[in-house]
């Protein structure tokens, strides 16, 4: 497949790095990085890759039309399960436990990609996407927690907080679910500097470093989620921030495909997915609401969550909006402007803000903090 892909016979966009192995997956990740010269090609993968592939592409010349694409990806969701099923035989073998519900979760997946993934009804038990407590006391109390799977979008002004929120959330989670992973994509940071402001507002043992993963690499929204699919068992995946994961002109087409991504990507990943975003260029203070967010559509449309934190004591149009969120020295606000399905908490006082008392350089604090509602001010 490598081999149509580098003779223009098979689109590049139909595949992802991920289903082809060793130096024919990096071949893929050269392409899509835009170098496509046989010379830079064969310098960078090796001469026996490159050969390989277009003597592949005269051997099934002739061979009739076949969905290359989907037998690649089922081979390699088969690959991919052998190596864990391996992994789990082998503890069996040594009279060790492993988790059941995962071997279950393995063979789901690999039957997605030969089956129609139909469920009957009969076998759904209906309900609404439940929230789950992250640890953090003003968001559990005030909100209930993040979704079992959606789209959070976390947005406001540079210098709000966004990022310390972030850390704040992505900590707690990790504190408060000891079996879960928490992924952190830092594109506008590198490893050192993420690190550093996770270790300046909290302090984690070993064991919660251990299951925070940081990924300081250019990436699309593709290959955040096929990045984190690698992972077991994630519980929250955070990335910062949407603009760096344009390659090019921050656009309004651009940006939704960010939305709608991650947003599906959530879905297939089972997790909640927390995203960082700007302000529109129209933003001119006071409080921040969801038509403010960049390219604002598809975002209030896909979010399942719209959290806008935003600090009145910095602002210079705060006045206008004093009787709904006093500005008081030490303190800073996180709006809650959107719940899917409704609010779980403050179901007569919402959308609201939960007051927390924020530090710059020490971030969001662990104490409750009062709520304010915002539903007279819409």
């Amino acid at each position: 497949m490598a081999g149509l892909i580098l003779q223009n016979r098979l689109s590049l966009n139909q595949v992802r790095p991920d289903i082809f192995f060793g130096t024919y997956r990096d071949l893929i990740k050269l392409l899509k990085e835009g170098i496509i010269e046989p010379e830079e090609l064969i310098m960078r993968v090796g001469l026996p890759t490159y050969n390989t592939c277009i003597d592949a592409v005269k051997n099934v010349n002739g061979a009739g039309d076949f969905n290359w694409v989907q037998i690649l990806e089922e081979t390699a969701s088969k690959h991919e399960a052998g190596i864990k099923l391996e992994k789990y035989g082998r503890k069996l073998q040594h009279g060790e436990d492993i988790d059941w519900s995962s071997l279950v979760s393995i063979s789901g997946k690999v039957q997605q990609n030969v089956s129609g993934n139909f469920t009957p009804l009969s076998e759904v038990e209906g309900g609404e996407v439940p929230l789950i407590p992250i640890g953090w006391p003003p968001f559990d109390e005030h909100v209930g927690g993040l979704p079992e799977v959606g789209l959070i979008i976390v947005a406001g002004e540079a210098g709000v907080g966004k990022t310390t929120l972030m850390v704040r959330m992505a900590t707690s989670s990790a504190g408060f679910h000891k079996d879960k992973t928490v992924l952190i994509f830092s594109l506008e940071m590198i490893l050192k500097e993420i690190a550093g402001r996770i270790r300046e507002t909290t302090k984690l043992n070993k064991d919660i470093e251990s299951r925070i993963l940081l990924n300081d690499f250019p990436v699309t929204p593709e290959e955040v989620i096929n990045k984190a699919s690698t992972v077991e068992n994630p519980g929250l995946i955070c990335v910062d921030f949407a603009d760096y994961m344009i390659n090019g002109e921050v656009t309004e087409s651009s940006m939704a495909h960010i939305y709608k991504t991650l947003a599906l990507g959530a879905k297939s990943l089972h997790c909640p997915i927390l995203l960082l975003s700007q302000l529109s260029y129209k933003y001119a203070g006071g409080i921040p609401r969801p038509h403010h967010i960049r390219y604002t559509s598809l975002a209030k449309a896909l979010g399942w969550m719209i959290l806008m934190p935003y600090n009145p004591s910095e602002d210079y149009y705060a006045d206008q909006d004093k009787d709904l969120l006093p500005a008081i020295d030490g303190y800073s606000y996180l709006i809650v402007w959107k719940v899917r399905g409704g609010f779980r908490k403050h179901l007569n006082e919402s959308p609201g803000a939960i007051q927390i008392q924020f530090n710059g350089s020490h971030g969001w604090s662990p104490v409750k903090g009062r709520w304010f509602n915002l539903r007279k001010g819409l």
